[in-house]
């Protein structure tokens, strides 16, 4: 097992892709409005449509990558949430409607999901006696990228505008997914 190095590697990680997926969570609506949502009341049903369609991608994917990451482990899980998650926010760069926004949101939902992989990574990357540090500092990570994220994706979304705010959220959480491959070691898979 690993030390505090890969706990603080893990929640820095999943501090930083929170972080970034949060830069255009505030904006959606106006950014709906901008590719073709005819009023402030069809940007929110867009956005509704959309987390539902997060959701159900959540529901029904989870299982099948908690089965899939005790036989390949937890790392290449966590590695594969993060390139996913960050790869599907650039498709936010390409759409030209609100309805787009909803299938991006089903494919977030379906093959993202880093925050669970991060847990499931550090629980088998520390000892039984560190494990409740652990959980704190990585779910502290999440909660802190998330509270900073949105301030600074409205100074990006200023600066760069919507689409250009999405496009830097997704180019970093492929970085962060990068840095795991480097610095995190692989955990060991059980074998029966």
């Amino acid at each position: 097992p690993g030390g505090g190095s890969t706990t603080m590697t893990i929640a820095l990680s999943v501090g930083a892709a929170s972080m970034s997926i949060y830069f255009w969570f505030p904006f959606v609506p106006l950014y709906l409005l901008e590719i073709g949502a005819a009023s402030d009341a069809e940007a929110a049903f867009w956005v509704a449509a959309g987390l539902t369609g997060q959701g159900t991608g959540r529901l029904v994917a989870g299982p099948l990558w908690g089965m899939l990451s005790d036989r390949v482990g937890r790392k290449k899980m966590f590695v594969r949430a993060l390139g996913c998650s960050g790869t599907i926010t650039l498709l936010l760069w390409f759409i030209h409607a609100p309805w787009q926004f909803v299938g991006i949101m089903l494919l977030q939902g379906a093959f993202s999901g880093f925050n669970p992989a991060a847990v499931a990574l550090a629980s088998v990357s520390v000892p039984d006696s560190r494990m409740k540090s652990t959980l704190s500092m990585v779910t502290g990570g999440q909660y802190v990228g998330a509270a900073i994220g949105p301030a600074i994706g409205a100074g990006l979304a200023l600066w760069v505008g919507f689409r250009g705010a999405a496009l830097i959220s997704g180019l970093l959480v492929i970085l962060v997914a990068v840095a795991v491959v480097l610095l995190v070691p692989t955990d060991r898979i059980a074998t029966k």
